[in-house]
């Protein structure tokens, strides 16, 4: 049977001060890239099936998006990936969400070879 979890939309945007905190030191550290590495805790912490640490990564990852004061990046395969990962656990559907895991892994693979393909292309230019 289907693990589900009664989650309020207003509970996701809810930030404890640690999430707050660790989403600032994030942004300062990291920049533009802080909204990719929470995405990626929130998609690694889906396999523990512990509810609690899956709903603080997802609303860490609200909260970096918040600071930096920017929509959703949708272009990428990932990106939508992990918004659907999201909205599952929004609907409280976290078995749901963990089956996206392989999914987005098998598509940030795929990112990080064209990428490095592109820049072994570009330095041979």
């Amino acid at each position: 049977m289907a693990e589900t979890l009664a989650v309020n939309k207003i509970d996701l945007d809810d930030f404890t001060d640690a999430e707050r905190w660790e989403a600032e030191d994030m942004v300062r550290r990291f920049g533009a890239e802080a909204e990719n590495m929470a995405t990626e805790r929130m998609i690694e912490v889906l396999d523990d099936g512990d509810v609690t640490a899956i709903i603080s990564q997802l609303r860490l990852r609200r909260c970096i998006r918040k600071i930096g004061q920017k929509d959703p990046y949708m272009r990428r395969l990932t990106d939508k990936i992990a918004a659907a990962a999201e909205q599952a656990l929004e609907q409280g559907k976290v078995s749901l969400a963990a089956r996206l895991k392989p999914a987005f892994k098998a598509a940030r693979e795929v990112e990080r070879k064209f990428q490095m393909d592109r820049r072994a292309v570009d330095k041979a230019a």
